[in-house]
């Protein structure tokens, strides 16, 4: 008979698991701190331009997060028809920026900057602010869902803090910020019309669709 042995299988697997786990922690780390620095940026461009920041909303942040996800699934770029119906109740103004393959959160936010719809946006006369940054198929997708609620202000500008307003350009003629959309690596850009009432950049893959609450 065979002396019994005792397999290293168990040990060797959790041994690997572990260094994948150890691999992957970094970059989890590193994705999840993207929403956090676009949120930053895009409170600094507000103080720039003289306005306050925005609430960053668990909510809304959810709303990005899952349409985020489906974008990944999808592998395609496109806007989020529902959003004004899942974020919470009692908006009155609301807008979506999305974007897909800029290499981080400081690309994707000047790119949003570089075009006047999602500049509008980032601008405009919101309250709160959800963002999702997700890196999936080789690939990044970016979400912000703006939205404004009665008696919530957002963050004023740091006392004696140093806001740089280089990156910000004046905002566009007053109106409702547009929902829009933005994706890196395509041609140049040209206009083009979209379904429900919206205005397109085609080649940028810039949509714009406007939101207000029904009185």
């Amino acid at each position: 008979m065979l002396p019994r042995r005792t397999s290293s299988l168990p040990a060797a697997l959790a041994g690997g698991l572990l260094a994948v786990a150890a691999l992957l922690a970094p970059a989890a780390a590193a994705a999840a701190a993207e929403p956090d620095t676009i949120y930053s940026l895009l409170n600094d461009a507000r103080w720039a331009d003289g306005q306050a920041g925005l609430l960053r909303n668990a909510d809304l942040d959810q709303v990005a997060a899952n349409w985020a996800a489906k974008l990944a699934a999808s592998g395609t770029l496109s806007h989020n028809p529902d959003y004004a119906s899942q974020i919470p109740a009692d908006w009155s103004n609301a807008g979506e920026n999305v974007a897909q393959g800029q290499p981080d959160a400081g690309t994707m936010h000047a790119a949003w900057m570089a075009s006047p719809g999602h500049r509008a946006n980032i601008l405009g006369s919101y309250t709160d602010i959800g963002i999702a940054f997700l890196s999936a198929g080789g690939t990044t997708w970016g979400v912000q869902v703006f939205a404004t609620y009665p008696g919530h202000t957002g963050p004023a500008a740091p006392a004696g803090g140093a806001v740089s307003g280089s990156q910000v350009e004046e905002s566009p003629a007053a109106g409702e910020a547009p929902h829009a959309e933005i994706t890196s690596g395509a041609p140049a850009p040209w206009w083009i019309l979209a379904a429900a009432g919206g205005v397109g950049l085609a080649g940028a893959a810039f949509w714009m669709l406007r939101r207000r609450a029904t009185s």
